[in-house]
């Protein structure tokens, strides 16, 4: 109990206004009830919460809170191994891959209650850091003690793409097909095959799987497909498979938009940051907004579209046949917008202007 008090005041430290203290061994989370035994667990659970809310560097301090309690104990202990497979996740996500790695395998000797997930963390920082030879080696231990289809699934695919940046063109495409075997519902395997066969030079297999990833609805392959038989320079099919991936990716930006709801256009306001000139006064008195063309943009990396059609012809001529498309930037509320003011908004001396819009709009 003494323990639990001493949780309770500490919590004051993390501003996690999603917790709350019930009693003195009881705990709840996002409505998620927990019975607490000690103020490890404690620590170890707002850790966990924030990184759900990717609060890494917050959540790295509660695990280490956690793991605190336990400093002078030796033994294996897998509620030890929990909170370094926890936090090492929240590493890797910052990108510290030997922290993570360390904290990964302190993890396995203490025996935790999921050892794959310690395994995916390394295996992951290795392939980050490309050393994908270890990065196998860790993954075929996940593979020797999972019985979970979804964990196979992912585990191949992981495989699969640690061969493909090797070179190991068929090794990867068997992972992939192994994947699917496993996880039928992670279609971008198809598209991955697909680029293997490419790689490899077989343009006849890699049109069927970049097909198949298409009727799986991942509608990507299609920009693939384009981009393939452009370097073969079959001028139709390029522009077929690029007409194809311009009419797919519009109908699916069409489609995100009527998932919002009216309520969520009249509630939410999005802020323009503008230097005070002409324009900006013209804009407001005649109730317009200007979007920019995506040619235009002083940044090619702006927009990937710019970047591909700079390199791909033909792509660069479906899109001036269909309408170039524009763009306008804005920004949702954020407390720190010093950037924005800066950067868009003259230094500072500009104005920021808040626009609401219907959903027809």
């Amino acid at each position: 109990d003494d323990s639990i008090k001493y949780a309770r005041l500490s919590l004051f430290d993390y501003n996690l206004s999603l917790m709350r203290i019930f009693s003195l061994n009881s705990i709840i989370i996002n409505d998620n009830y927990y019975e607490v035994r000690n103020s490890s667990q404690c620590f170890n659970l707002i850790g966990i919460t924030h990184s759900k809310m990717n609060n890494n560097n917050v959540a790295i301090k509660a695990y280490s809170s956690a793991l605190s309690f336990w400093e002078n104990n030796y033994d294996k202990n897998s509620e030890i191994g929990d909170i370094y497979s926890n936090r090492a996740l929240s590493y890797l996500r910052i990108k510290e891959y030997d922290k993570s790695i360390e904290d990964s395998q302190t993890a396995l000797f203490h025996k935790p209650r999921k050892p794959v997930s310690a395994l995916l963390n390394i295996a992951y920082c290795y392939f980050q850091k490309q050393n994908y030879n270890t990065a196998l080696k860790y993954y075929d231990r996940i593979l020797g003690i999972s019985n979970d289809n979804i964990e196979l699934g992912n585990t191949y695919h992981s495989m699969g793409l640690s061969y493909f940046n090797m070179g190991k063109r068929d090794d990867a495409i068997d992972c992939f097909k192994n994947a699917l075997q496993y996880n039928k519902n992670d279609l971008i395997n198809y598209k991955l095959i697909g680029q293997a066969y490419r790689k490899s030079g077989n343009i006849i297999e890699a049109e069927k799987l970049f097909l198949e990833a298409v009727n799986s609805k991942v509608i990507d392959a299609y920009f693939d497909l384009g981009d393939m038989f452009s370097g073969e320079k079959q001028d139709d099919k390029a522009k077929m498979y690029f007409n194809h991936y311009l009419a797919e990716s519009r109908k699916r930006y069409y489609n995100s938009i009527r998932n919002y709801n009216d309520d969520f256009f009249k509630n939410s306001v999005f802020y323009k940051y503008k230097s005070i000139n002409k324009f900006t006064f013209e804009s407001l008195i005649n109730n317009y907004v200007y979007l920019s063309d995506i040619a235009g943009l002083n940044d090619p990396f702006d927009c990937r579209l710019i970047y591909e059609m700079n390199k791909n012809a033909y792509l660069r001529e479906v899109f001036e046949d269909a309408g170039m498309p524009k763009i306008m930037s804005m920004s949702l509320p954020i407390e720190q917008d010093q950037l924005l003011w800066s950067h868009y908004a003259d230094e500072h001396k500009g104005v920021r202007i808040g626009y609401s819009f219907t959903k027809e709009f």
